[in-house]
C-alpha cells in the first residue's frame, strides 16, 4: 500500500509477523485446556507490513473508499480464529466486497474512534463497520507513545466509574459523528455494560429471570429486591446509570456469543456470520 495512504496506521512489533498463537490464545493462557487442544481448525496469525491481520492493502485510492473498513479490538483481529473465520473475513466473502481489517488485540474505543475518524477524513470510504470495546478501556494519552504502547494498562482502569466509562463511550461516538460516509456500529459480546448479565451476576433464586428493560420496569421491583441490589450487591447505582444511557446503543447492534473460539474467550464462526448478517443489512 502507498505510504502517502495513512502513513501512521502501523503496528510495528505485528508487521509480517507469523506465529501460529497469540497472547492469550495459547497453551498456557487459554481459558480451557481440553477446550484449546480439541479445537478441530488450524490457526496461523500472518500480519501484513503494516502490522493486522490482513493481506496487503489496495495503492489505489478507488478501491480503498470501496472496500469495507473494519474496526475493533481482538474480536476483530480473530483471537483464536483461523483468519477465514474472522467476521471482516466473512463479511468479504459474503458481500463480495474487499474489507479491510484495522484492529488491534487490547484496543479501546478511544484508539477506534480515532482510527475510524482518520480514516474517514483521509480516505472518505462508502462503508465502515466498527465493533466497539469494553468500556472501561481507556487510551493513554501520551500521543508521543506508538498505538501499542498506548493501550489500556493504565491507572483510570482502576479509578474510572460506571457513569465515566458511558461518559467516555459517548464521546468516542460524538467524535466519529463528523465523520462522512455510512458507518455500522456493532459492540463485542459482554461488553460490561450489558444489564442482563449484570442481572446475572447478581440475582437471587426468586428474582426474575430476565433483567427489567427501563427505568419504568426497575423502580417497580420489590423493595428487597431493590434494597439487595443497592446494599449487597452495591449495583444499584450502576444499574440506574445503564438505564439513563440506553439511548447510546440505539444504533448499535448487539453481540451475542454463539460459539467460542480456540482460546475460550473469544467467539468463533457462528457469531461471526451472526455480525455479518447484521451489518448486511445496512450495507450500501
Amino acid at each position: 500500500m502507498d505510504s502517502k495512504w495513512l502513513p501512521d496506521f502501523i503496528l510495528p512489533t505485528r508487521a509480517n509477523l507469523i506465529e501460529d498463537f497469540s497472547g492469550i490464545d495459547s497453551q498456557t493462557h487459554c481459558l480451557d485446556k481440553d477446550h484449546f487442544d480439541q479445537y478441530p481448525h488450524k490457526i496461523e496469525y500472518r500480519y501484513n507490513s503494516r502490522g493486522y491481520r490482513d493481506a496487503e492493502w489496495p495503492d489505489d485510492l478507488d478501491s480503498l473508499q470501496s472496500a469495507i473498513w473494519c474496526i475493533g479490538d481482538s474480536f476483530t483481529v480473530g483471537i483464536g480464529q483461523p483468519i477465514e473465520h474472522t467476521w471482516p473475513q466473512v463479511l468479504s466473502v459474503m458481500s463480495k466486497r474487499r474489507t479491510i481489517n484495522i484492529s488491534m488485540d487490547g484496543a479501546s474505543n478511544d484508539w477506534i474512534a480515532r482510527k475510524a475518524l482518520q480514516i474517514a477524513n483521509d480516505i472518505k470510504p462508502h462503508d465502515m463497520v466498527i465493533m466497539w470495546s469494553y468500556l472501561h478501556r481507556r487510551e493513554i494519552p501520551d500521543a508521543s507513545l506508538s498505538d501499542e504502547n498506548r493501550r489500556s494498562h493504565y491507572d483510570w482502569q482502576r479509578t474510572a466509574t460506571v457513569a465515566d466509562d458511558f461518559a467516555n463511550f459517548a464521546a468516542c461516538k460524538r467524535l466519529i459523528g463528523q465523520a462522512r460516509g455510512q458507518i455500522i456500529h456493532t459492540i463485542i459480546p459482554k461488553h460490561r455494560t450489558d444489564i442482563q448479565d449484570i442481572w446475572d451476576d447478581v440475582k437471587g433464586p426468586d428474582w426474575p429471570k430476565t433483567a427489567p428493560v427501563s427505568k419504568d420496569q426497575f423502580d417497580r421491583l420489590p423493595k428487597i429486591i431493590l434494597h439487595e441490589l443497592q446494599h449487597r450487591h452495591r449495583v444499584f447505582d450502576a444499574l440506574c446509570c445503564h438505564f439513563d444511557h440506553l439511548h447510546l446503543f440505539n444504533d448499535v447492534e448487539i453481540i451475542p456469543y454463539l460459539d467460542v473460539a480456540r482460546d475460550g474467550y473469544h467467539f468463533d464462526i457462528l457469531t461471526s456470520r451472526y455480525v455479518v448478517a447484521r451489518v448486511q443489512k445496512f450495507l450500501t
